[in-house]
């Protein structure tokens, strides 16, 4: 997904930052710490400031706000923490198409453009800890309290932060995909429910095609010996008869299940089917004409800056 500077905002996006932040005050699950607040309320303002006709100057605004409060006396280490936290609750709460979530992953691949200095003070631009908050069985951690809504438009943001190389993490859209196409829509011993596993995988793919593919064709884990050692975060599920890892053997599998689905699922799952295999069809067909043209078959598995690609 090309993030397009000049994108205009949505009318009511501070209603809605505003609406947010009361909902999280008010949720006995959630604990947003005075620094969370504080993050947020930098947000908020960003995005009401009238000078600001860009998404680019919009997430530089947003990044210098915030780099003044990580300049604080709190410990470096706790501020990393406390922005992956709070970064986690504002896009968990906002739509995948929405103006918030399109200033946060410009923001956030502005700080990975960074040339990082290696001080201390510079820990929470990483995103380690940011990398280590969500899990594959959200639900079952009872620090993670994420509705079937929230959870979609979360796993929405890390996609588009993934497709634009800003994270490495490549188990976590394997744990989606493999949730959604690679098991029993009956199977309950992971949440959430059906339709939102489904939708998730798809939104997986419409925000990540490119790369996805790219990592299937490089049979991504194969030939990088320090995620090898992992690899057991990449099995399959149980309907899908090939090895863990990335491969096109495994993306021709989505893609086929997505069409298989139509039979086991409702009649409103129908149309997000359909524009998941489209999608799919339409990345292979690019991917073929920019390798007919040259281009490089596979590099999709590095960003530019990473301290431990996962």
């Amino acid at each position: 997904m090309a993030l397009e500077a000049g994108l205009g905002f949505e009318p009511g996006s501070l209603e809605s930052i505003t609406d947010m932040f009361r909902l999280l005050k008010k949720d006995e699950h959630r604990v947003i710490t005075e620094m969370g607040e504080l993050i947020i309320q930098k947000l908020e303002s960003t995005m009401t400031l009238t000078s600001l006709t860009t998404t680019e100057q919009s997430a530089e605004h947003f990044v210098r706000e915030v780099d003044t409060i990580a300049q604080s006396d709190m410990d470096s280490s706790e501020f990393a923490w406390e922005f992956g936290e709070t970064i986690i609750e504002i896009a968990s709460h906002f739509t995948p198409r929405s103006s918030p979530q399109v200033v946060l992953v410009k923001a956030l691949a502005l700080l990975q453009g960074d040339e990082m200095t290696g001080e201390a003070d510079d820990e929470w631009k990483y995103l380690d800890d940011f990398g280590m908050s969500p899990c594959p069985e959200f639900a079952n951690n009872d620090n993670l309290h994420f509705t079937g809504p929230e959870w979609l438009n979360f796993n929405s943001f890390l996609a588009k932060l993934y497709s634009e190389r800003i994270i490495d993490w490549q188990n976590f859209p394997i744990w989606e995909l493999s949730k959604g196409l690679e098991c029993p829509l009956s199977d309950t011993s992971y949440k959430p429910a059906a339709d939102t596993k489904i939708r998730v995988a798809a939104e997986w793919i419409f925000q990540s095609a490119p790369r996805l593919l790219a990592m299937s064709r490089s049979n991504f884990p194969s030939g990088h010996a320090e995620a090898e050692k992992d690899r057991h975060l990449f099995s399959a599920g149980p309907l899908y008869p090939g090895a863990g890892g990335f491969s096109y053997e495994r993306w021709s599998f989505w893609k086929r299940r997505f069409s298989e689905m139509r039979t086991e699922v409702r009649e409103d799952l129908h149309g997000i089917l359909e524009e998941a295999v489209a999608s799919m069809n339409q990345t292979e067909r690019e991917r073929a004409e920019s390798v007919g043209r040259g281009g490089v078959e596979n590099e999709a598995w590095r960003t530019k800056r990473r301290r431990d690609p996962r």
